[in-house]
């Protein structure tokens, strides 16, 4: 057994998990140090490639593809953690049957099934602690299953919710101008001070996601009627 390969995969799994946690669970911190970093680059790459060929098209698909990129980095880390626990040792994983060591590839098929607790019996681990570890490795499977998801469905939740809030400020006016003279009533802008109540709740709403979402920035609308960020300027300089 190499006991320095073992504590190395398990160093990738904690790096793993904490920025796991960090991202989903703490919110208002901002993105893990590590996906941070990750979608932050991807996002630059992107502008990069809009500069030299401009497409609002690829903008628009950056922020799912940054997403879904850092479910993957979070993915194999946990994955490759895992494997280098397991490739400590001849013992570590063993072929059900015959009670033979595993092949580098066996003990990779080994951990994806015990991550993800889909219950296949083609390996079995090896006894003592390995056993254990293989009760660890599904227990990190279903933080990093259950995590993503409750990650997930609120990022989508706040990608609707600034595109409502674009679509509500758009229907005053597509321009400073325009919202000032569709409000004015002729004797006040009663009916702008209303949807300025309402406004006000949706961007205290979206800014408290965006504090916690980080990756929302990297979200882009093709259609300048659900962007949020130009029309909000338009109604600030109404």
């Amino acid at each position: 057994m190499t006991a320095a390969l073992a504590a190395a995969g398990l160093a990738v799994v904690v790096v793993a998990l904490v920025d796991l946690a960090w991202t989903t669970v703490a919110a208002g911190s901002g993105a893990g140090p590590i996906s941070g970093r990750l979608a932050a680059g991807l996002w630059r790459a992107a502008l990069a490639v809009h500069r030299r060929r401009p497409s609002h098209t690829l903008l628009s698909v950056a922020g799912v593809s940054t997403v879904f990129s850092v479910l993957a980095l979070w993915i194999g880390l946990v994955l490759a953690g895992w494997l280098l626990v397991f490739a400590a040792s001849d013992g570590a994983v063993r072929v059900s049957q015959t009670s033979e060591p595993a092949d580098l590839v066996g003990r990779a098929y080994f951990v994806g099934y015990s991550v993800f607790t889909l219950g296949n019996g083609d390996y079995r681990p090896g006894a003592g602690l390995w056993q254990l570890a293989t009760v660890l490795a599904a227990g990190t499977g279903l933080v990093l299953v259950t995590l993503s998801i409750t990650y997930l469905v609120p990022v989508a939740s706040a990608v609707a919710l600034r595109r409502q809030l674009a679509s509500t400020v758009t229907a005053l006016g597509s321009t400073p101008q325009e919202i000032v003279t569709t409000a004015w009533d002729g004797h006040a802008f009663t009916g702008l001070s209303r949807r300025l109540v309402d406004l006000g709740a949706l961007i205290e709403t979206s800014r408290q996601q965006h504090l916690t979402y980080p990756v929302l920035h990297y979200f882009h609308s093709r259609s300048p009627d659900s962007a949020a960020a130009p029309n909000l300027t338009n109604l600030t300089h109404a």
